[in-house]
């Protein structure tokens, strides 16, 4: 009987094939192509990796936030630049090197121009928009009234885009303590920027804030100024004693009082009768004689020179206004009477010294 090697060879070959494909194949798990994100397969994922899941979850917060830039800064290209370009641009251009000396050209800077966005913690009270209402001076006035009030507008617009969830825009509020007058009272401005038709109560405390400080007056801030809503408080005597108080104001709304302004430094000094009576027996009747021709000769005129500059400013006897100026000069301002007194020593010059010795002299 012939045997078909052939035939054999090819069988052989084929089941060593097989063997050999079998030893050496991996097997490749059923991958289900439709994603679940239920919680039950995170934490499964969370057990498995849990640095991969956290960096994971920090990208998709991470993605959020750039989201929310960006959105803030497409609203900043595409709204506010397109406004300022056609607004202001007239002033905010080139050139830079001849005067009129030409508005920044930061305004069209979206960094530049958030910062300002962010400056102050209400909508209302933030430093662009007090700006471009010339509430914080602005060369080009207040553009948020006739046909510029868009911008005003958008620009809080855009501060919704940016902060919105993020600042206190409880309190629109805003004020500061503005002069120490030598006739011992306290100027400012307050006003509710929500509502600039209202008057708003105010509070002055010294020496600490609300709640460890003295209150030491209350006013409403309805006195007309350059911005409107200005006060006046009158310090009380035991604080004008020529030491350094500290003040705070405050505003009050809805209930609430918010700090406006503080501590500003206040040095204030009570006139003395002792002063009052030898300025009248000695320095008026002479004043009278050389000076009502050009001045008003009072004390309280006379006063306020006397304590230019005040001691706590470096004042003193011999350089303040009301003895150098008889003089003929102060602080490079020439006395138009000429020289009255010849020498400081000598006639109503020596007088004034001895006047101020009395007010402020220790």
């Amino acid at each position: 009987m012939k045997i078909n090697w052939v035939k054999y060879i090819l069988l052989f070959s084929l089941l060593g094939g097989l063997l050999f494909g079998y030893n050496n194949c991996v097997m490749q798990p059923k991958v289900n192509s439709k994603k679940n994100l239920t919680s039950k397969n995170q934490t499964n994922l969370s057990n498995e990796n849990p640095q991969q899941t956290t960096n994971d979850q920090n990208n998709v917060n991470d993605g959020n936030q750039n989201l929310d830039s960006l959105s803030g800064q497409l609203y900043f290209n595409e709204t506010i630049i397109p406004l300022f370009e056609q607004k202001c641009a007239v002033c905010h251009a080139d050139p830079r090197f001849n005067p009129p000396i030409q508005g920044p050209l930061s305004i069209f800077n979206y960094s530049s121009m958030k910062s300002m966005l962010g400056e102050g913690s209400a909508k209302l009270a933030n430093g662009l928009y007090l700006k471009i209402q010339n509430i914080t001076s602005h060369q080009g006035g207040n553009r948020c009234i006739g046909n510029d009030v868009e911008v005003c507008n958008k620009v809080l617009e855009w501060w919704e885009q940016e902060f919105s969830g993020e600042m206190d825009s409880g309190s629109s509020l805003s004020g500061e303590i503005q002069t120490i007058g030598k006739n011992g009272k306290i100027y400012g401005i307050a006003r509710n920027l929500a509502d600039l038709n209202s008057a708003i109560a105010i509070k002055v405390f010294v020496n600490g804030q609300i709640n460890t400080g003295n209150l030491i007056g209350t006013a409403s801030a309805n006195l007309s100024t350059n911005s409107g809503h200005g006060f006046e408080i009158d310090i009380p005597d035991q604080y004008r004693d020529g030491t350094r108080h500290e003040l705070y104001l405050y505003g009050s709304f809805n209930g609430q009082d918010y700090l406006l302004d503080g501590p500003v430094e206040m040095f204030s000094y009570l006139p003395k009768q002792d002063g009052r009576n030898f300025y009248e027996q000695t320095i008026r009747p002479q004043m009278v004689q050389s000076c009502s021709g050009c001045h008003v000769v009072n004390y309280e005129v006379h006063y306020s020179s006397l304590s230019t500059e005040l001691p706590y400013l470096g004042g003193s006897a011999t350089n303040n206004e009301m003895v150098l100026m008889p003089l003929g000069n102060y602080n490079g301002k020439s006395h138009p009477g000429g020289n009255l007194c010849g020498s400081i020593n000598q006639g109503v010059c020596n007088d004034i010294m001895t006047w101020w010795d009395i007010e402020f002299g220790q």
